[in-house]
């Protein structure tokens, strides 16, 4: 089983209000469809190129900070 981690979004009203239609409309639970939103968000992250380089070149920095504190 895969672990799992508890967090707490904030979101509108309206969107709380969209996110249980949408739930209801395709039977699942309010949370699985914030969970694929989500899966979404990352797949399209991955797909974009400038994102993908900006994050390479944050993760490279804290790699090197890392190693001046070592």
């Amino acid at each position: 089983m895969q672990a799992t981690k508890v967090i707490t979004v904030r979101v509108s009203a309206e969107e709380a209000r969209r996110a249980e239609i949408v739930a209801r409309a395709e039977g699942l639970s309010v949370n699985e469809v914030f969970r694929l939103a989500l899966s979404h968000y990352f797949q399209l992250k991955r797909d974009d190129a400038e994102f993908v380089t900006r994050a390479r070149a944050m993760v490279a920095r804290d790699a090197e900070i890392i190693g001046e504190l070592a």
